[in-house]
């Protein structure tokens, strides 16, 4: 939750906050509007407008519906910055290093991915989240998460075949994303993908993250 607060993801958070602010004004002021013809209908003779409290009635139920909707994408804002993103520049995502068939990643945010591969060369895996260009302007680009890395006697999904969400299952323990994913062909949003990056050799590689895919060097 923390990282939502920090750069890059601090353009969208602080987007979420300010609607919400913005949401939460407007519904308490209707509702103070509410209230007071709440408390000259309990307390008659006071002058009460029936039409006036049923329209506030309606009004704070459209302002708690917008409200709730700008708390889901605060929540939205959380849960994003459990990714990488990835800006206009590439960047570095971590660094690879191989023993035997065991291979270790430690990413840029401290990330940790230890597999086992099959054959003398190895590949990065990962999912990527890729988003509407004009949410740009929300601070929504592309954000990605390593999953994990495979060798080159491992090529069932090298040459452009996806993996199901069953398979997927086995590297990723977060149900939301296993349902974005499950649900990728239906999902009008948001572009889900899984990519491997080419074949390398070597005990240590720095990966770098582009909005194409993975480049080790």
């Amino acid at each position: 939750m923390a990282r939502a607060f920090q750069f890059p993801f601090l353009h969208f958070t602080i987007f979420c906050l300010m609607l919400i602010a913005l949401f939460l004004y407007f519904w308490l002021k209707r509702f103070a509007l509410w209230w007071d013809q709440y408390r000259r209908k309990r307390n008659p003779p006071a002058p009460y407008d029936p039409r006036l409290f049923k329209w506030y009635s309606h009004a704070i139920q459209f302002w708690s519906v917008m409200l709730f909707f700008g708390i889901l994408l605060l929540v939205i804002s959380f849960y994003l910055a459990g990714f990488e993103f990835i800006g206009k520049k590439v960047g570095i995502s971590g660094l690879v290093t191989r023993s035997g068939n065991r291979v270790d990643f430690i990413g840029s945010d401290g990330r940790k991915i230890h597999a086992q591969v099959k054959g003398p060369q190895t590949a990065a895996g990962g999912v990527f989240l890729r988003f509407p260009n004009w949410m740009n302007v929300l601070g929504i680009r592309t954000y990605h998460r390593m999953v994990t890395f495979r060798g080159n006697n491992e090529i069932d999904f090298h040459y452009g075949k996806k993996p199901d969400a069953a398979w997927m299952q086995k590297y990723v323990d977060d149900p939301v994303l296993l349902f974005l994913y499950k649900h990728r062909d239906s999902n009008p949003i948001v572009n889900i993908f899984y990519t491997e990056s080419v074949y390398f050799s070597g005990n240590k590689k720095r990966v770098i993250i582009t909005n194409q895919g993975y480049i080790i060097q």
